[in-house]
């Protein structure tokens, strides 16, 4: 059975939406309910729903929280919104966690029993992609292609030198190198990580599989053609071309012509990007490395020679000419930076890529040398105001980024522009944070929120702010610590819901931020000097 869960601060609403339909005749259960996201989010990892019903509105928790919370912890549950004519645009900003489905209030029951039914088929079909997966991975457990795989790569480390052993290897992996010359595509994945993980349970090795077979067979009519996965490198796989003397331009043309179309059929198929490097001309299997090194050369700079996706390494060579960022630009840019001016800033990026752009003979790596140095400078910038740009960023290991993971010009743009907005809000955060009227936004944003999981931390993240200079700006300006502070909020919103007779204990700690009962009676006695208990009998006398 298909497990469901409602989540409604109105238990009436839950109760009509238990009624409303026949639950198990669509192949559902409903195994829990919950008043607020709060609630719901601490029971998901114990009941384990397959789809959740939420409201938009509620209190300590509303649907929006509940769902930035679950679309990273439980990416495979199915969540179906409930809300309010009224409610419509803030329940858009559920768009950014790709709900599956928007119902109105009053809920009709035939739209109710149809998006279950949607999201039912849906939930069948992945567990079935699933099993997809399972028999995947026996199949590759099993296969021969293993063996040949790791033979053909070793070829390109140079690894098998003597001509006996490539001889033995041939023969045992059934291949045959039969002809007078040969080049060597590399295929790069750009989407590789993030279609895994989407659509392939994060099982790399599973979607390497796939888009070799996907490939295997568009170019199983092509002579003289050998397609494998690199067995290092589960984002990269290699085609090898024979070709006769003579005919080298003509097999330029028609590989070209070739690996567009794989590349297009390849998104179609199973939504991966791929980029491709094409090698010289080579006589001898033993040339397979120096072959294979410049194939990877050529598709580390495909997207950054022209708009295609394909790049031979001869136009690389023809390539010479090497780009130096003037120093007067330089410095309008960090000084753009520094003061807050985001749009001349990314006017800046570009100017400069359009320059690049418009070049017949910049060579590649010169673009990503002149990105990397304004990384520097931005990294120099940032550190005066206590940040790191790896940290902002949040990437570990920028020349990585910058040198393999973006392919095309475009995409290296963008990317800088980000960063360099990033690093200008950080900049700007930590220049204003001493102001009062930052404070200011700091204290009332503290005053909303205090219900929700706050901390140092989260909000300095929140304002672009190093949580140690936030600290110090935040016990020198308010008298009090960051932690002193939150509780005095907590505490004097626990004392006015005290005033309520109908509340229980457990929901006023829930409403002011304080999901364990006992620890939020500690506060309150540390702080009240007194049980809640007492002070509300002080407080009607």
């Amino acid at each position: 059975m298909i497990r469901i869960m409602i989540v409604d601060d109105e238990e009436w609403i839950r109760l009509g939406l238990r009624e409303q339909i026949d639950w198990s005749s669509l192949g559902t259960e409903i195994v829990g309910e919950a008043q607020n996201g709060r609630v719901a989010l601490q029971m998901l990892d114990e009941l384990r729903p397959d789809i959740v019903l939420t409201d938009i509105r509620m209190p300590v928790m509303d649907g929006i929280t509940l769902l930035e919370h679950a679309h990273q912890a439980y990416p495979d549950i199915i969540f179906i919104v409930i809300s309010g004519f009224a409610e419509f645009e803030y329940a858009r900003k559920a768009l950014t966690y790709r709900v599956f489905d928007y119902l109105l209030k009053p809920i009709e029951e035939d739209k109710l029993e149809a998006s279950i039914q949607n999201a039912v088929a849906i939930i069948k079909e992945n567990e079935k992609t699933k099993q997809d997966l399972i028999d995947l991975r026996i199949q590759l457990n099993e296969s021969s292609h293993l063996s040949r795989e790791k033979f053909l790569t070793s070829l390109l480390t140079g690894s098998h030198v003597g001509v006996e052993e490539m001889t033995r290897e041939m023969d045992r992996n059934q291949l045959s190198f039969n002809w007078p010359y040969f080049m060597i595509t590399v295929v790069k994945v750009e989407n590789f990580t993030e279609i895994t993980a989407r659509h392939y349970n994060s099982e790399s090795n599973v979607s390497s599989f796939v888009i070799n077979n996907v490939i295997s067979e568009l170019v199983e009519h092509i002579d003289n053609m050998i397609v494998f996965r690199n067995y290092t490198k589960q984002d990269e796989l290699v085609m090898i071309k024979g070709f006769d003397d003579g005919e080298y331009q003509e097999t330029i043309q028609e590989l070209t012509a070739e690996c567009n179309r794989i590349i297009t059929s390849v998104k179609s198929i199973i939504r991966f990007e791929l980029y491709m490097g094409m090698s010289s001309g080579f006589a001898s299997m033993k040339d397979a490395a120096q072959s294979y090194t410049q194939a990877v050369e050529a598709v580390r700079h495909a997207g950054m020679v022209h708009h295609s996706r394909i790049v031979q390494y001869d136009e690389i060579t023809r390539r010479n000419d090497y780009f130096i960022y003037p120093d007067d630009k330089e410095k309008s840019f960090l000084y753009y930076l520094e003061n807050g001016y985001s749009k001349q800033v990314t006017d800046m990026i570009e100017d400069f890529f359009r320059e690049i752009n418009n070049s017949q003979s910049l060579h590649p790596q010169s673009i990503r040398n002149t990105v990397l140095e304004l990384c520097m400078l931005m990294n120099k910038t940032v550190k005066k105001y206590q940040g790191l740009l790896e940290d902002i960023l949040q990437e570990s290991n920028l020349p990585d980024k910058i040198t393999n993971e973006l392919f095309s010009s475009a995409a290296l743009e963008n990317w800088l522009k980000q960063s360099a907005l990033k690093a200008l809000y950080f900049i700007q955060a930590n220049k204003k944070v001493g102001s009062k009227k930052a404070l200011d936004d700091i204290v009332a944003y503290l005053q909303a929120h205090y219900a929700e999981n706050i901390n140092l931390n989260s909000v300095a993240e929140t304002y672009f702010i190093n949580p140690a200079y936030l600290s110090r700006i935040f016990k020198n300006q308010m008298g009090q610590n960051f932690n002193e502070y939150v509780s005095k909020i907590r505490m004097d919103a626990a004392a006015r819901l005290l005033q309520q007779d109908h509340l229980k204990l457990s929901d006023i700690s829930l409403r002011v931020g304080y999901e364990n009962v006992n620890y939020f009676l500690k506060k309150f006695k540390e702080h009240f000097g007194c049980t809640p208990s007492e002070y509300k009998k002080v407080g009607k006398m």
